[in-house]
């Protein structure tokens, strides 16, 4: 934890003590704020967005290069000293850029590949789904959490009823019709009343395979379940 907020709050370090004028100074440390401020809102889910690992991975390349920009920039100003007659801050400074790069350079791929070999746990997101048309409603939603080794799957299950007592059949075609022109799902109905799809989403590193599946409730005919499933194995090659 401690070593993530240093990570984060690093390269606005790096250029507060590289900066050695106004405008550049400036620009670049805005740059480095929007970037901080997307790293941080999307470690603590505050952006909720699908390619969230994926942006978390990219700003890191992202301040560098703008310090590195930064650095050029502010050479090629006039009446701006080279960096080694610069003095003792900027030296201090440029010594933490460069460990800041090259750890970036040797750890982040590292991580990136752990990720994409190890796979991402993420159970689904009701948005999926949510929220429901009108005249139906959510009696329950259950994170049934992730399984255990690879190719694990995480769940989550919805349970949906009729707010005014409407029939099995009239359900399942209005939950059906809502799923199809609201979330993009086609449901391959069966002979049970219920369906089932999948598809992938997200890209490079939160790329995963989400898959819904929606029957009747045993117990109660007007009730029905909807699961949902992810992981980064398709269901499609077994």
């Amino acid at each position: 934890m401690v070593l993530g907020w240093t990570l984060v709050a690093l390269p606005l370090a790096c250029w507060a003590l590289v900066a050695r004028t106004r405008w550049v100074g400036w620009i670049v440390a805005v740059v480095l704020a929007a970037c901080v401020a997307g790293e941080i809102g999307l470690a603590t889910r505050w952006i909720h967005i699908e390619e969230r690992t994926t942006l978390l991975f990219a700003f890191y390349p992202m301040t560098v290069l703008a310090i590195v920009s930064g650095i050029v920039a502010e050479q090629r100003s006039a009446g701006v000293h080279r960096l080694r007659a610069a003095g003792g801050r900027v030296a201090v400074g440029v010594t933490l850029s460069t460990i800041y790069a090259a750890f970036g350079i040797v750890i982040v791929p590292l991580a990136a590949l752990f990720v994409m070999l190890d796979g991402l746990e993420s159970t689904p997101s009701g948005a999926e789904v949510l929220p429901l048309p009108t005249g139906l409603v959510v009696t329950a939603n259950q994170d049934l959490q992730c399984g255990n080794g690879s190719n694990a799957v995480c769940s989550r299950q919805i349970t949906v009823r009729s707010a005014v007592g409407l029939p099995a059949a009239t359900i399942v075609l209005r939950l059906r019709d809502h799923l199809l022109h609201e979330h993009g799902w086609h449901l391959a109905l069966d002979n049970t009343g219920g369906g089932n799809a999948c598809r992938t989403e997200g890209w490079f590193l939160d790329r995963q395979y989400v898959c819904l599946s929606m029957s009747l409730r045993p117990d109660d005919q007007k009730q029905l379940f909807l699961l949902l499933e992810s992981s980064d194995h398709n269901p499609s090659q077994g």
